[in-house]
């Protein structure tokens, strides 16, 4: 079983910031800057030997303008950059598709890693709490 929780801050958020919200989104993102959150929980059939990537492959060749394409390049360098083991290609033929790909556990602002028949599990929607020594170790590419 997997979940993938994609949130976004909507405009409306930015005038009732302090006021009460029966919206779960709305009161994640209260008293944050960010204006998205991926949430993905997920669970492996086993342990792998290596590292855990997420990737992505298109399967149509991508279309765009210079100035497209220019801040798109930028932006998945700068994105290469802070990310060890990111790696993307762009790509205008059907022969060579477009794809990124890159380690979960260092591209992550969080990562928590529960065991087999663990019950309490993060809650998604929800601020997830990882051990802050574990988060510079892994931000870091270092295994516990």
């Amino acid at each position: 079983m997997s979940q993938l929780i994609l949130m976004f801050r909507t405009p409306d958020l930015e005038y009732c910031d302090n006021q009460p919200s029966d919206d779960p989104i709305g009161t994640f993102f209260r008293g944050k800057q960010r204006r998205f959150q991926f949430q993905w929980q997920f669970k492996l059939k086993e342990v792998p030997n290596g590292e855990v990537c997420f990737c992505a492959e298109l399967g149509e060749s991508i279309v765009m303008g210079v100035i497209q394409r220019v801040l798109t390049v930028t932006a998945l360098r700068f994105v290469k950059e802070m990310n060890p083991g990111f790696s993307y290609r762009l790509s205008d033929s059907h022969d060579l598709p477009s794809y990124l790909s890159f380690p979960v556990s260092t591209s992550m602002d969080r990562f928590i890693a529960t065991k087999s028949g663990q019950s309490d599990l993060p809650e998604l929607r929800k601020d997830i709490v990882e051990n802050r020594k574990s988060m510079e170790q892994r931000k870091k590419g270092k295994k516990n």
